[in-house]
């Protein structure tokens, strides 16, 4: 069977506004049930468009299916015998469709998902827009109105960076800068209380982002102050988008998070016109997360 790499990449999903203890697998299948006709769970970006084409539990995780397309995307076609090309055959209202699988569940008090990076797909900052869009639509539904607490609910989908980001910083000579972010309602929200001074709560933010800089020809406490609290976040798995700047052998060094991810590449069989097996693509996903716990 032939196969397509994929790199897939590991991230966490908050959704703040709800009750607590509520279940994001079955709140999310609940909010998707509620639209009676695939058309209507179309979102369109610019010129893409993108649907969740359904959610299934089995064995206590989520699997996500979207399809991605793009209206009018038909472009010519060639005979890869003698290099002809034709008209492509397509209708005016039919195009070519990009799948994403996505696989999620709780994992350690945080809601992990592992993403399969598909080009012409969904990104996950796609994912975090259509599930915000999503819920948004459905938040009246008396089915949905359940789940939601008194607040607005907010999606936050973050990176999840690997391990070597924080040893990378610790091992540098000396940091000059450091900046984290915090999305609602993350229990990282509390953990820089002192930075932050309680105005990401009084100003009803999405996220907070911290920023410090070291004195000229300084550098920031690697036991103490932000990167202390980074290294404690890190430990807990709630550490998301961070970017430290600072000097190794006299060298200037910037270190994102985004840039480490957690992530592997895996081969996904792929069907006789050249799509992703759906249930081996959850297998291999599911094999990928098995890893994470």
């Amino acid at each position: 069977m032939a196969t397509k790499r994929r790199k897939v990449e590991i991230y966490r999903l908050t959704i703040s506004g709800l009750e607590d203890g509520t279940d994001y697998s079955k709140f999310l299948q609940q909010v998707r049930s509620q639209f009676d006709e695939a058309v209507d769970a179309v979102h369109q970006t610019g010129k893409k468009c993108h649907c969740l084409d359904d959610i299934r539990i089995s064995r206590g995780r989520a699997r996500f299916r979207f399809y991605s397309y793009s209206e009018g995307d038909r472009p010519e076609i060639i005979n890869t015998t003698d290099l002809t090309i034709s008209p492509n055959p397509l209708e005016d209202d039919e195009t070519f469709v990009d799948w994403t699988h996505v696989l999620g569940s709780e994992l350690n008090g945080r809601y992990v998902l592992v993403i399969e990076r598909v080009q012409t797909g969904m990104w996950p900052s796609k994912i975090e827009e259509y599930f915000q869009w999503m819920i948004d639509k459905q938040a009246s539904s008396a089915k949905i109105e359940k789940y939601i607490a008194d607040e607005e609910v907010t999606v936050s989908i973050e990176i999840e960076p690997d391990e070597a980001f924080m040893k990378k910083v610790l091992a540098m000579d000396r940091i000059t800068s450091a900046m984290v972010r915090i999305v609602r309602p993350n229990p990282g929200w509390k953990d820089l209380d002192k930075e932050l001074g309680g105005e990401a709560d009084e100003s009803d933010a999405h996220y907070a982002e911290v920023r410090m800089n070291a004195r000229r020809s300084g550098s920031l406490d690697k036991k103490k102050g932000i990167i202390k609290a980074m290294k404690e976040m890190d430990n807990n798995k709630k550490l998301g988008r961070a970017v430290v700047e600072g000097k190794v052998d006299d060298e200037t060094e910037v270190l994102s998070s985004e840039r480490t991810s957690k992530h592997k590449y895996k081969y996904l069989p792929t069907d006789a016109v050249g799509n992703v097996v759906r249930d081996k693509a959850f297998e291999k996903l599911g094999d990928y997360f098995d890893t994470l716990s």
